[in-house]
């Protein structure tokens, strides 16, 4: 009787310790759940920061190429006209130098 009783105890025992290992099992594994799902966020909010800084980036630098395209275009304009009037003017002192030759 002593002896099964005995058994029946290491048994119940070895149970116990087994369920005690399942608990721990499970609690780590939701440790490790929540620590990827953590990990994950971070990675994903650090990629958005990430692209939301390129974005801007590339948008002061499309913002600078256009602005320097458009100040070489109005610079290039601005020349063009002044060379026309310098054009005129000369051209007017030549009629008039001819015309007083004529007289």
């Amino acid at each position: 009787m002593r002896y099964r009783e005995r058994q029946r105890q290491v048994y119940n025992g070895e149970r116990e310790e087994k369920r005690w290992a399942n608990e721990c099992m499970k609690e780590r594994t939701k440790e490790t759940q929540a620590g990827r799902q953590a990990g994950r966020q971070a990675g994903r909010q650090a990629g958005r920061q990430a692209g939301r800084q390129a974005g801007r980036q590339a948008g002061r630098q499309a913002g600078r190429q256009a602005g320097r395209q458009a100040g070489r275009q109005r610079h290039s304009e601005r020349r063009q006209e002044e060379q026309v009037l310098i054009d005129r003017e000369v051209e007017d002192k030549c009629k008039q130098a001819t015309n007083l030759l004529k007289q």
